[in-house]
């Protein structure tokens, strides 16, 4: 039992760090799209 609520913790920190690192990418993303778009909109 000691072992199996190791291991939920564990991945439970694995499961933050993931949704972590998704929400700062999604958060990053839309900033770099824009940019693009805005590049792309000048050279037309």
């Amino acid at each position: 039992e000691i072992f199996k609520e190791v291991f939920d913790a564990a991945r439970m920190e694995l499961t933050m760090a993931v949704a972590v690192e998704q929400f700062q990418s999604l958060t990053s993303r839309p900033k770099n799209d824009r940019g693009g778009r805005d590049k792309i909109s000048k050279s037309d």
